[in-house]
């Protein structure tokens, strides 16, 4: 003989124990729901770091129209001297057309002045044009930059190489938060996992009595009816789940004492 209502008076662990003993599950729900909170823990770090980082990223500045690489003072200096050095040399071309038309003019007077010199003086006139109608024309087709647009680009460098570098941080910052975003989502698909394994592990179950289950309270697994633990269940609920565990216990028992029964 056996006394079935003894299971309500033990405690929730050893309620626990009996009932997972009296159904002989393949995994301890325990277990699961130990692993399930280590990867609850996880993910909850996980969204910390994700909403510190959207903090920060959130704090950074954006700029439009601002290069993505930090632009080179050196190389601005280097076009400008380029382009000083052009400026230089097409003073000197100029220069030197006012040379070839101040002989062009001595030239014409001295044809003038000596006549008998004339086809000698001719030629040299015409090699003296086509030099400077040569000059002229490099002068007319090869246009020269302005070097104060490089100094305007040379006194705003430094502002938009910071500009440059915030926006580096941001791109980087953002994707170290899709980073943290996928992980807090990998947790989720664990712990919904852990979730549909326990009530699987559950579900599939034919349990002594209906609506009995194993869930954690207060930091202690306990023996459920209907989700409201045993132990706050009214007396004749707790006999009547004692009395079906014990039997499902003891299949082959022939007597059973109840004490209180009334």
């Amino acid at each position: 003989a056996f006394d079935p209502f003894a299971f309500a008076r033990y405690k929730p662990a050893q309620q626990v124990d009996l009932l997972l003993k009296a159904v002989k599950l393949q995994q301890d729900p325990r277990e699961i729901d130990k692993d399930r909170k280590t990867v609850y823990d996880e993910r909850t770090e996980v969204n910390r770091q994700a909403k510190a980082l959207g903090a920060r990223i959130a704090a950074l500045p954006t700029y439009e129209g601002i290069p993505d690489i930090e632009v080179s003072a050196a190389e601005l200096l280097a076009e400008r001297t380029a382009i000083a050095a052009a400026v230089g040399e097409r003073e000197a071309q100029q220069a030197g057309l006012r040379g070839q038309r101040d002989q062009i003019e001595w030239t014409r007077k001295e044809i003038a002045r000596v006549q008998e010199q004339l086809n000698g003086l001719q030629g040299h006139l015409d090699g003296l044009i086509a030099e400077a109608e040569r000059i002229e024309g490099i002068l007319q087709g090869t246009p020269i930059a302005d070097p104060g647009e490089i100094d305007s680009r040379i006194a705003v460098i430094e502002e938009t190489n910071r500009q440059i570098r915030q926006k580096q941080e941001r791109a980087k910052l953002m994707q170290e938060l899709a980073a943290l975003v996928q992980q807090a989502d990998d947790k989720t698909a664990v712990i919904e996992m852990y979730d549909a394994m326990k009530r699987g592990l559950l579900d599939g179950l034919d349990l002594p009595v209906s609506g009995l289950s194993i869930e954690e309270v207060g930091g202690e697994y306990q023996v459920t009816l209907h989700a409201i633990p045993l132990t706050e269940c009214s007396a004749s609920q707790r006999l009547k789940v004692g009395m079906h565990i014990a039997l499902a216990l003891n299949p082959t028992v022939r007597v059973v004492l109840i004490r209180e029964g009334s």
